[in-house]
């Protein structure tokens, strides 16, 4: 008998995988923080001219990891790279940092800065009260938290079929 690996079926196709990436990299960032680049830079020239620049390093850090994709075509994305790079032992404690620090951190400032934008059409001539933002945000955390991160078996195929339009 011959056993048969197993692996994910790669559903998703690039503009579709291209899409979400760039829906969370351009979703997320472009409203937490405008406000506060325009304010640390003291210009909004120079705000602009930062804008940019993470704009290219975020393009390199991209190839970069097309590039180790290329090499590595296993599934698992950064855990994989790490895994062959430095050793299984750093690879998990990256999967466990991403699981327990990274991602809930992420999800909690997109939570909360959306209820600030929600609150503050709301409330638009006096401050966006904190209960209430705190409230709603952890209502947002607790809807959206059996998302692609927790759930990727199910999660991949669903994307995949809805998105792509392909059925398997």
């Amino acid at each position: 008998m011959v056993a048969e690996k197993i692996e994910l079926r790669r559903q998703i196709t690039l503009p579709y995988a291209s899409a979400i990436m760039i829906g969370i990299i351009i979703g997320s960032g472009i409203f937490v923080s405008p406000i506060s680049f325009v304010i640390n830079c003291g210009s909004v020239g120079a705000s602009l001219i930062m804008w940019v620049v993470s704009g290219l390093l975020t393009l390199f850090v991209a190839l970069c990891f097309n590039e180790l994709g290329g090499i590595y075509p296993d599934s698992g994305g950064e855990y994989n790279f790490l895994k062959h790079v430095v050793g299984r032992p750093y690879a998990f404690l990256c999967a466990w940092m991403h699981l327990w620090i990274i991602q809930p951190s992420f999800y909690a400032l997109l939570a909360l800065t959306a209820t600030d934008y929600i609150f503050y059409a709301m409330f638009p001539d006096c401050g966006v009260p904190q209960a209430a933002s705190i409230i709603a945000s952890s209502w947002i955390i607790g809807l959206f938290s059996g998302n692609i991160d927790y759930n990727p078996c199910y999660s991949v195929q669903h994307l995949s079929i809805h998105g792509s339009g392909q059925q398997s």
